[in-house]
């Protein structure tokens, strides 16, 4: 249709197709009367197309919606303008538009696509999404109280603080006990991390810092685990002094933790290296292992919740599956992204970046942290 003059010479049957389609067409001239109208959209304006014809788009379209003049006037002004899910008030019901303008020859057309359906279904599940996460932190909140009760009894039996342990059986079903107990913890804490992520109540204050102390904490923190299972942990200290980053200090360290802790988990052998690699803009934080690796197959979704690797090595070290999609939504936060490179049985290489102080990438995390601290007041 680009290439008439005037839609008012397309030939009958294409008049006919025209006038036939599922979506409302609409075009005028730059006096803005109505030149051609079809079917569907003088059914959508309730009105019979011959009422319509030489009519002002202006008020013919105004009372829908008034927001419709800024998009008749950017065609007029040859802009090409594509508006989705704008609403429109049709009578008494509520409708929504995606809305196609563009410039042809001494007229302007508008194509209205009804995708009313398509926004009830997509709002229905937001608010399955939202009641999703309501629920979880509900629940996960109120599981949080009885769980530090059994942990704490448990640890006072197994400390033979209220009687002795009679049995070796009786020991192990109680070790059993409290390792599950510490796994439901773990489960609730990720989950109420989770909720309080997307429902955006996750705060963040972001400032400048030197990582190569915080590293070294994290290090001495984890080293006893490591050392345990026979492993080294070490950080290669970077020759030149590195600069500041621009961080939350507490998340920085629960990502580094955790990215550690599943390191020892999945090393048999060998051990841990930490090592850091400036670049232009941010911090490259490398955490290399010597462990199982991982299969190309699984790299793809590691960072997506409740991912549990599938294989029978595997299968004994399960978490809770959200630990690196809390990493990753963290880093991403504080404008960093996260990744890693293995090959299956040498090991694997997780590393995150994190922005040099001062640098655009730092100031465009910092105002996104700001506007979304002032939309949600409850962040903790």
């Amino acid at each position: 249709m680009d290439n008439l003059e005037n839609i008012e010479k397309i030939p009958k049957h294409y008049e006919s197709i025209v006038d036939a389609a599922p979506i409302g067409i609409l075009s005028y001239g730059f006096d803005e009367k109505i030149i051609v109208i079809n079917q569907q959209m003088a059914f959508y304006l309730n009105k019979r197309p011959k009422e319509l014809l030489g009519q002002n788009i202006k008020i013919v379209l105004e009372i829908i919606n008034p927001e419709i003049l800024i998009i008749i006037d950017s065609v007029k002004n040859r802009d090409s303008v594509y508006k989705e899910f704008f609403p429109a008030k049709i009578g008494d019901q509520q409708l929504f538009f995606n809305i196609k303008g563009v410039i042809l020859p001494e007229q302007g057309l508008l194509i209205f696509e009804n995708v009313t359906g398509i926004k009830e279904y997509q709002d229905s599940l937001r608010s399955l999404d939202k009641s999703k996460d309501e629920f979880i932190s509900i629940a996960s909140h109120d599981l949080r109280t009885p769980i530090t009760a059994i942990r704490g009894y448990l640890d006072m039996v197994l400390k033979e603080e209220v009687g002795i342990i009679s049995t070796p059986k009786m020991k192990e079903y109680l070790d059993l006990a409290r390792t599950g107990a510490l796994r439901l913890n773990d489960l609730v804490e990720d989950m109420l991390s989770v909720s309080r992520i997307e429902q955006k109540r996750m705060k963040f204050s972001l400032n400048n810092f030197e990582i190569e102390p915080l590293i070294e904490e994290m290090i001495k923190e984890q080293r006893f685990e490591a050392t345990k299972k026979g492993l080294y942990l070490k950080f290669n200290q970077p020759q030149n002094k590195l600069p500041k980053a621009q961080i939350d200090k507490n998340r920085f360290l629960e990502i580094l933790g955790n990215l550690i802790t599943n390191a020892i988990k999945f090393a048999e052998e060998g051990g841990v290296s930490i090592q850091v690699l400036p670049r232009k803009d941010h911090l490259r934080i490398d955490c290399i292992d010597t462990g199982i690796g991982i299969k190309p197959g699984d790299q793809k979704k590691i960072f997506t919740k409740f991912t549990q690797l599938a294989s029978s090595t595997l299968s004994q070290k399960k978490g809770t599956g959200l630990g690196l999609y809390i990493c990753k939504r963290m880093v991403e936060k504080m404008g960093g992204r996260i990744g890693l490179a293995s090959d299956l049985g040498k090991g694997a290489d997780f590393f995150f970046t994190v922005p040099i102080s001062g640098t655009p990438q730092a100031q465009r995390a910092k105002e996104e942290i700001s506007k979304e601290a002032l939309s949600h007041p409850d962040q903790k």
